[in-house]
């Protein structure tokens, strides 16, 4: 199966608190896409990241704690997709 990150053209929409198990400001997502079609990728997420830093040549992802999900990601909210092998291929 391919790890895929998946880059967010805006960040996921989550309530702030602790009744929403997505973290807010999440811009990637990492997991595995599950299917796909024109309206969006349906994927299992386990790890989710935010842009931290204002100048493009110094941002870094930071890593945010939020529950693995099943998130249906519409095309038009995600910019690109890179799939990686994983180590049990």
């Amino acid at each position: 199966m391919e790890t895929a990150m998946i880059y967010l053209k805006t960040p996921l929409f989550a309530l702030k608190g602790n009744d929403d198990p997505i973290p807010t400001g999440a811009l990637v997502l990492e997991g595995h896409i599950q299917e796909h079609g024109k309206g969006g990728v349906l994927a299992h997420v386990y790890s989710y990241f935010a842009v931290e830093g204002k100048n493009p040549s110094r941002q870094t992802l930071k890593k945010r704690e939020g529950d693995e999900a099943v998130l249906f990601i519409p095309t038009s909210k995600i910019d690109h997709i890179r799939f990686q092998e994983t180590e049990d291929e």
